[in-house]
């Protein structure tokens, strides 16, 4: 297995002969609860040729399955408007209605189609529905008293057929004019749209590398005479042709990793690939397959790009070996150990190696190159742990109460998927009841849980998170128990913890009322300083009757419409915005309709 060291890693699985790639299976060590991917994700049970495009557009892409975000992978694919709002989105194939969901921000609003076969297709961001469907929406938003909503179906109230206009695309809860398309197994494990015939893009143009980098993996591992990250650039020798500048040496256990991008004729945007296969000596060692990719384990994305401080936010280096525990099924063939350099078993000397990255057009592209291997340094022991930081086994349960730190850490076997040293101090911040726990955005597996004294003299107390410089997460309201604690849990994540109170309402301000027509319009733009605005409780009511508004929670800004037309005459609006802490701001003004 592998052994993670506040972010430094070192090898404690067995080594293989040279790079020789390892089984896939459990975690060697770990418990049967320790769920192999195999299991997870068996074989697609679909014929997924009888699903089509969702849209009646050009079959342009703009983000494909798989492809890298911060905290997840991309679970479907984008598809292009030509930041058009309102276009016809269509049934990929015949089944029924089982839910909607309506948020501020994230997929915004949703629709999802459970078809015969058990799979369910989803299509996010859109703009709104058919009158059929519209209609029972907002009764249910009425019925509920907000805009966010979750509202299931029964199977035979809203059956759809292949082809059938279901929605129209557009902008909810994230990003510009465009629609997200998931398909979904029975287990809710999403598939790759472009598996399937019936969805497919016009794609002649090759992947592109952009970089290289090689990666020390242990602490006696060298790359070029250094224990760093050593980046190494790329030559394009001719379309979907490349070569590594230079041949680094390298010493015990390395890593490689590339930052490569696929195109399609269609759109402007880089993309995802589909396979990655790396090959050193002429023999194939490490696989990438983005067939599938989890929906709700999506932290893992950490566990297979390089994280290091000299990556830049448009870079993102897959890495060309597996070095710790995963449940991802991404890796056909391939376990733990597989496709890191281990010079100790290989022969000193030059040795070659060769990447194809395939799009899912079959476009191939190649990177080839050489590094030279030399013995590693000697090990030295261990060194003991400094204060204040703290050994954690996956496989083991266990408690931490760090010195002049007021918090209690416990855990769980299979907090975390490979070893770690984790430092806690407390906050800088005084304000900031809280502790500092690095590495930040170190990915979890079951987590951890904090139990902090909650502050006396504080009202309105809430838990909150933050990781690598981000700002403060609203977590949940915080109740003391009955010893004046409370307990908060890390679930994805390290990173800074803290409860804060939070007293100051949100903030409503450049409030707009088109009266000249009896349709009368309303906007209003909306802030909160901590929390964040809850926007269960974004109220509007005209002259005391609940509207429901439109909630752009990225851009902070509602809008609402009576159903009705109003009469002639002075009318009153009022708007209630409330925070998470339950802090409440309110607006009345009157208006006259002429």
């Amino acid at each position: 297995m592998l052994r993670i060291i506040g972010g430094t890693l070192a090898l404690l699985f067995p080594l293989f002969t040279g790079i020789m790639p390892a089984p896939e299976g459990p975690r060697p060590g770990t418990s049967a609860a320790r769920v192999p991917a195999a299991v997870l994700y068996d074989t697609i049970r679909t014929d997924l040729h009888a699903y089509s495009w969702p849209m009646r557009t050009s079959r342009a892409m703009t983000s494909s399955f798989g492809e890298y975000r911060t905290t997840h992978f991309h679970a479907g694919m984008d598809i292009s408007t030509g930041d058009t709002i309102g276009l016809p989105v269509i049934a990929a194939r015949s089944g029924y209605v089982a839910r909607v969901t309506i948020s501020a921000n994230g997929y915004g609003k949703l629709l999802y189609i459970h078809h015969p076969d058990g799979y369910t297709t989803t299509y996010a961001h859109l703009f709104g529905f058919p009158d059929w469907l519209q209609t029972a929406v907002h009764e249910e938003q009425m019925r509920q008293g907000c805009y966010p909503i979750e509202v299931d179906f029964d199977p035979g109230r809203f059956p759809v057929a292949a082809g059938q206009v279901v929605a129209f695309a557009g902008e909810s809860g994230s990003g510009s004019a465009h629609l997200h398309f998931e398909i979904r197994d029975e287990n809710n494990n999403t598939i790759n749209p472009l598996l399937t015939s019936g969805i497919s893009i016009t794609d002649d143009l090759f992947p592109v590398y952009r970089g290289a980098m090689f990666v020390p993996l242990t602490p006696n591992a060298r790359v070029n005479g250094d224990h760093a990250i050593d980046r190494i650039a790329v030559h394009e020798q001719r379309s979907g042709v490349f070569t590594l500048k230079g041949t680094p040496t390298v010493a015990g256990a390395v890593g490689i990793a590339v930052d490569v991008r696929d195109r399609s004729n269609l759109s402007r945007f880089l993309h995802g690939f589909h396979h990655l296969r790396f090959f050193v000596d002429g023999a194939q060692v490490m696989g990438v397959t983005y067939d599938r990719v989890p929906l709700h384990d999506g932290n893992q994305i950490r566990l297979v790009y390089v994280r290091d401080p000299s990556i830049r936010s448009r870079e993102h280096f897959h890495k060309l070996y597996i070095d710790t525990y995963h449940r991802l099924p991404i890796f056909p063939g391939f376990g733990p150990g597989s496709g890191i350099i281990q010079t100790d078993r290989m022969t000193p000397g030059v040795h070659g190696f060769r990447v194809e990255c395939e799009d899912f057009n079959g476009n191939i592209a190649v990177l080839t190159g050489s590094f030279r291997t030399e013995p590693s340094v000697p090990s030295q022991p261990a060194a003991a742990l400094p204060p204040g930081t703290f050994h954690v086994d996956p496989d083991a349960a266990g408690s931490i109460r760090p010195d002049g730190v007021p918090v209690t850490i416990s855990y769980d076997p299979g907090s975390v998927f490979s070893p770690v040293d984790i430092s806690v101090e407390n906050l800088d911040d005084p304000d900031e009841h809280g502790v500092d726990v690095e590495p930040h955005g170190f990915p979890l597996d079951g987590g951890f849980r904090f139990r902090l004294r909650v502050p006396p003299d504080r009202r309105h107390t809430g838990a909150y998170t933050r990781s690598g410089g981000e700002s403060w997460s609203f977590q949940s309201r915080i109740e003391p128990d009955s010893a004046g604690m409370a307990t908060v849990t890390l679930r994805r994540f390290l990173g800074d913890i803290a409860l804060l109170e939070d007293a100051v309402p949100p903030s409503i301000f450049a409030v707009s009322v088109s009266s000249s027509d009896p349709k009368s319009s309303i906007s209003f733009r909306f802030r909160d300083n901590l929390s964040g605005v809850e926007y269960k409780e974004v109220m509007v009511y005209i002259d005391g009757i609940m509207v429901i508004p439109e909630i752009d929670g990225e851009h902070r800004r509602a809008t609402a419409q009576p159903l009705s037309p109003l009469a002639k005459g002075t009318h009153r609006l009022t708007i209630h915005v409330s925070d998470h802490m339950g802090n409440m701001a309110s607006v009345e003004r009157q208006f006259h309709v002429r």
